[in-house]
């Protein structure tokens, strides 16, 4: 299945528009600009993932995975969070 990058754009803006109804903000409002940065990342590399051919499923899976891995480590009491890029 193939999708345009104009639908892969309605795709996320919906899901974007149901969680934010739903879990987040939890104050209303468009979110702190760590979670907007963390959107628009997650939006380029979703759309630079499906032009350069992958199957939007994969992807979606993809980041899915990652999210949860990220959290998996977030979780460790151990985990230091300072990270040099």
């Amino acid at each position: 299945m193939k999708i345009t990058k104009r639908q892969l754009r309605g795709i996320i803006r919906e899901e974007r528009a149901r969680l934010l109804g739903e879990e987040y903000p939890l104050g209303g409002g468009p979110g702190p600009a760590s979670w907007q940065a963390f959107e628009e990342a997650a939006w380029n590399a979703a759309a630079a993932m499906v032009e350069a051919g992958a199957e939007p499923g994969n992807v979606r899976l993809a980041m899915i995975e990652t999210l949860a891995e990220i959290l998996h480590e977030i979780e460790d009491p151990n985990r230091s969070y300072t990270y040099d890029f």
